[in-house]
């Protein structure tokens, strides 16, 4: 139900008690830099199907917005929850290599979030060792973790989009064209 008078008429000549669904909330939604000497990491995975084809993407910025890397991965069937979650697993790795030290992952999933935050080690049996690395990793950091919501969360997901047309694992330097025009919508606001 959509909350229109006509379906309420519609369903009260058919006898259905209709429920009114709440109302949603209009919130505006903008990528924040970090602060100086912090590294941001948005990341994003996707499945195409409940498993299906996974992939996953992520982009490092620094104070100004300004591209530190990108990455983006493809890893076969897998489900959502895993895409998202290699998705911070390989964002961590790249920051230990790259000797980031002060990162600040952001991602559009929240259950996500919630096992960054608690540690959580019930995570998806086939994630299991590469998440433990990545908690052991995160230990030695200093850590904040945020969600945002998918609108503000768009370079990442660009990259993960990338990532399913495309074998293994890429990086780049600098935000490559197929997220160039998210990439400057964000520093834009």
């Amino acid at each position: 139900m959509h909350n229109s008078v006509g379906e309420l008429c519609i369903f009260s000549a058919l006898g259905i008690n209709g429920r009114a669904s709440r109302s949603h909330q209009i919130r505006e939604v903008h990528w924040h830099a970090p602060s100086a000497f912090q590294v941001k990491d948005n990341t994003d995975g996707a499945a195409r199907g409940t498993p299906g084809l996974a992939d996953f993407g992520g982009i490092f910025r620094d104070h100004l917005g300004n591209c530190m890397g990108c990455f983006a991965g493809s890893m076969g069937i897998a489900t959502a929850l895993e895409a998202e979650l290699q998705a911070i697993i390989h964002a961590v790795s790249m920051a230990a290599r790259k000797g980031w030290n002060s990162l600040w992952i952001e991602c559009d999933s929240a259950i996500s979030i919630h096992f960054l935050a608690i540690k959580e080690c019930s995570v998806p049996w086939r994630l299991k060792v590469a998440w433990i690395n990545c908690c052991v990793l995160l230990s030695s950091m200093h850590i904040r973790f945020s969600h945002i919501y998918r609108e503000g969360n768009q370079v990442a997901d660009c990259l993960a989009n990338f990532g399913v047309d495309h074998e293994g694992h890429c990086w780049w330097d600098s935000s490559p064209p197929c997220a160039s025009a998210a990439f400057v919508h964000n520093l834009q606001g």
